[in-house]
């Protein structure tokens, strides 16, 4: 059995880096993904292994800084 974590939730990575969580969040059939990380280039690549993967209507990818983020208010956050 295949584990699906974020499966039907809204989730945020933070510190997206490459975009490995987000990517894997959103392949396991999570609905929205919010990706930030303060280098602009990490958001960037987020969205373009979002891309290679297919996922990339799923995820919004950010530069931002933790300090001062506000998430957008889902109904369920992972």
């Amino acid at each position: 059995m295949t584990n699906r974590v974020g499966k039907a939730k809204h989730c945020l990575d933070v510190g997206c880096g490459c975009g490995i969580l987000s990517v894997q969040l959103a392949v396991n059939g999570a609905e929205h993904v919010q990706a930030i990380d303060i280098d602009r280039k990490a958001a960037a690549n987020t969205m373009s292994n979002g891309f290679r993967n297919g996922v990339d209507k799923k995820i919004e990818a950010a530069a931002e800084d933790l300090y001062t983020f506000v998430p957008e208010r889902k109904e369920s956050m992972t």
